[in-house]
């Protein structure tokens, strides 16, 4: 029963099920030579002298020629720690290597290829990690406000993920209804100029009610995220330079519409004050 214990956590350990078998062999029969272990373990010598060369290789055994016949010895099994550790490190550089590369690489796709790439996100986490992507990549955001945001957040939470922007140094446009604020009566407010002044964000004013779907768009980079508060939370994310571009077009054409219209000038009339921002609290 041992041994079979062993096995199963050699094999969780990245060992194939013939490997872990034949260590767990090597470790009660050491030293053996390849042909007697063969028998034992009921496997081809040919196979064992493979398992036995990726065993030396992951630390696991080592070969004995000293004798002048060619016999195995099992190591100590803290040695495929060591190993995994090595790997994990091996693994973590290249990934650290190819996330340095990939906005490149991204681009080079791009002048090939119109295709776009989609990611789907749910729930909350989900969402959270929209906002994530918008704050790595570390570029002005144009977005439209759905009030449904914090419905589904909160306003503290709310207020604690866009206070991450300018700290990122994120410049942010945002298509805003002059609707009454959600503030607590005992909270402190700041006028909404000044403070969207210390969150580097520009609004365009919409009327309450010009906008009533409860979805969020926001254009950033080569990159479009979608966010629909419903019964269920739904997130998704566009990569592609032609449809960020038609987007962008299409929110630059809506903004010059709305700032011409009669009375946008009075505007907000609603939404004069919002909550400290955290860079002042």
């Amino acid at each position: 029963m041992l041994i079979d214990m062993n096995e199963e956590i050699l094999q969780q350990a990245g060992l194939t099920k013939a490997e872990a078998a034949i260590y767990t062999i090597l470790v009660r029969n050491s030293p053996c030579p390849p042909p007697k272990l063969a028998d034992l373990a009921s496997e081809s010598r040919t196979n064992t002298y493979k398992l036995l060369d990726t065993l030396e290789e992951k630390g696991l055994v080592v070969r004995d020629e000293s004798q002048k016949k060619l016999r195995y010895w099992a190591n100590n099994p803290s040695n495929l720690l060591e190993n995994l550790k090595r790997q994990r490190a091996d693994m973590e550089a290249a990934e650290k290597r190819y996330q340095d590369s990939l906005p490149n690489m991204i681009n080079e796709y791009f002048k090939y290829s119109e295709q776009p790439s989609i990611r789907y996100f749910h729930g909350k986490e989900g969402v959270k990690e929209v906002y994530a992507d918008q704050l790595a990549t570390s570029l002005p955001i144009t977005f439209i406000y759905s009030p449904e945001v914090v419905q589904s957040f909160g306003p503290h939470d709310m207020h604690v993920i866009r206070n991450q922007f300018p700290r990122h140094g994120i410049d942010r446009h945002v298509f805003f209804p002059d609707t009454e604020p959600t503030i607590d009566p005992n909270e402190k407010t700041i006028p909404i100029d000044q403070s969207d002044t210390l969150m580097r964000t520009t609004r365009t004013w919409l009327h309450e009610g010009d906008l009533s779907a409860p979805v969020e768009w926001a254009v950033y980079g080569n990159k479009l995220s979608i966010i629909s508060f419903g019964t269920e939370l739904i997130g998704m994310i566009i990569e592609s330079p032609q449809i960020t571009a038609s987007f962008r077009e299409i929110l630059a054409l809506l903004d010059q519409k709305i700032r011409i219209e009669p009375g946008y000038d009075k505007l907000p009339e609603k939404q004069t004050v919002t909550r400290v921002p955290e860079t002042m609290r």
